[in-house]
């Protein structure tokens, strides 16, 4: 099942969101370090000010993603996906696509759908592509951990 995430899914959140950060460092621009030390109201705040929805098996959380509207009037026509993450043990279910496709569908009026990936990894570069993304340019550097930088990817899913 998937759904739109509210402040009342902030715990399972939480929890799976410090998961993805401790797993997969490259893959997100916060912390472990960072997003650990805040209080459960600083994720119902995040659930509460964008459009986040989880996938869930057997009443668990086991992926999320989410998606926010660029806020000025000559930007209001694209989206950002950020924060896309399903649980190891759910990978290769079809649940990320699952999950993006639930994105899609509730893109309303957006005309543009965009996001950023690690560019060195391969496995999330395909899946986005296989969802119709394309790639429209790089920012180098856009990492730095563990003293080595990450460049990433810009990818664009036109949606009309």
């Amino acid at each position: 099942m998937i759904r739109t995430l509210t402040a009342a899914d902030a715990a399972s959140y939480r929890d799976l969101r410090l998961q993805a950060l401790r797993l997969e460092p490259l893959a997100f621009s916060a912390s472990a370090e960072e997003e650990g030390a805040e209080p459960l109201s600083f994720f119902a705040g995040r659930l509460g000010e964008n459009a986040c929805f989880g996938a869930f098996y057997a009443e668990a959380l086991i992926g999320f993603v989410g998606l926010r509207r660029l806020g000025r009037a000559k930007t209001r026509h694209r989206g950002e996906i950020w924060g896309m993450y399903v649980a190891e043990d759910h990978r290769g279910s079809g649940v990320a696509r699952d999950l993006l496709e639930f994105v899609v569908e509730s893109a309303g009026d957006l005309r543009q759908l965009e996001l950023n990936v690690v560019a060195d990894n391969g496995r999330a570069v395909r899946f986005y592509q296989g969802c119709g993304f394309v790639r429209t340019g790089v920012v180098p550097r856009a990492a730095l951990v563990d003293g080595r930088y990450h460049d990433e990817l810009v990818m664009v899913r036109d949606m009309h």
